[in-house]
């Protein structure tokens, strides 16, 4: 998330300093783990396929205990070995660590968040698990980048370069941006022609009041910024995304009274999506930092 302002696609003037700095304290001093949640956006109802609970059983406990995704956006029906991957909204790095080990040490996996909170667990535990899945703590093909989902040319210590990743994931972290439509048209951005965007989101089945979008635990819970479907739809494609594919869908429960209240009437939904860039597959020899 970027520290700007600008305009919601429901057309409401917000402030993006007090969105961020509101995710920034929700995440780093609300939630401890997936315990503390007040609603089921960040219990992920997707199943998992086989191979990947597999790998998931590798991961760290701290790093799973502190994950809050809401689905599982990572390609279960082909190898994506090899590629570059780069994961919006990291956290402590759970879909990060996952990637690394289905891409094999011939591909990268890059993360990004805004917290350092987060980065530091992730951080902490990179040559853990290239310990785990490659025999050597030393062969990591991890890379934790700070910055903001909105601006991937400025995040540290490098930027993320045009048309150097094959694959864009994030789980359940795009509502929480104040400007969706820039985090696609990055998205967009970096993909090579034939990439794709898989993620997992929260979403509703109408406009949200003014009440509930400026509700910080609401938010925080990543239902304050669920995106209407039908402007969700309107931004994706603006963005230049011409090939865009459901994956699953679920029902979010609100069990917070007061949350419930707020939100009356309104139907949340956890859904994946494809989202692909039109073109003829991988680009040729420039990684993800505009480096030969």
């Amino acid at each position: 998330m970027s520290p700007c302002e600008c305009k919601s696609p429901c057309g409401e003037k917000r402030d993006n300093n007090d969105v961020v700095a509101g995710v920034t304290e929700y995440y780093s001093q609300t939630l401890k783990t997936s315990a503390d949640l007040k609603t089921t956006a960040c219990c992920p109802a997707e199943a998992m396929p086989a191979s990947h609970r597999a790998v998931l059983a590798e991961v760290a406990d701290e790093v799973q205990a502190k994950f809050y995704g809401c689905g599982s956006p990572i390609p279960g029906d082909r190898s994506i070995a090899g590629l570059t991957v780069l994961d919006l909204g990291c956290g402590t790095g759970r879909d990060v660590f996952l990637a690394s080990k289905l891409v094999g040490e011939s591909g990268r996996v890059i993360g990004v968040d805004m917290l350092e909170s987060q980065l530091e667990v992730a951080r902490r535990y990179v040559g853990y698990h290239a310990e785990k899945f490659f025999g050597d703590a030393s062969r990591s093909n991890v890379q934790f980048l700070k910055g903001y989902i909105e601006d991937l040319r400025s995040t540290e210590p490098v930027g993320v370069a045009d048309a150097s990743v094959d694959l864009v994931l994030s789980n359940c972290v795009c509502n929480l941006s104040p400007d969706k439509a820039r985090v696609f048209a990055e998205v967009y951005r970096v993909l090579r022609a034939g990439g794709e965007f898989y993620f997992s989101d929260i979403y509703c089945d109408r406009q949200l009041s003014e009440a509930a979008r400026q509700d910080k635990v609401l938010y925080g819970e990543c239902l304050g910024g669920a995106l209407y479907l039908e402007d969700f739809q309107r931004l994706i494609r603006e963005a230049g995304f011409s090939d865009v594919r459901l994956v699953h869908s679920a029902p979010v429960e609100v069990e917070d009274a007061r949350l419930r209240e707020l939100v009356e009437g309104v139907r949340f939904f956890s859904c994946t999506f494809r989202c692909f860039k039109a073109g003829g597959g991988r680009s040729n020899g420039k990684d993800s930092t505009g480096e030969e």
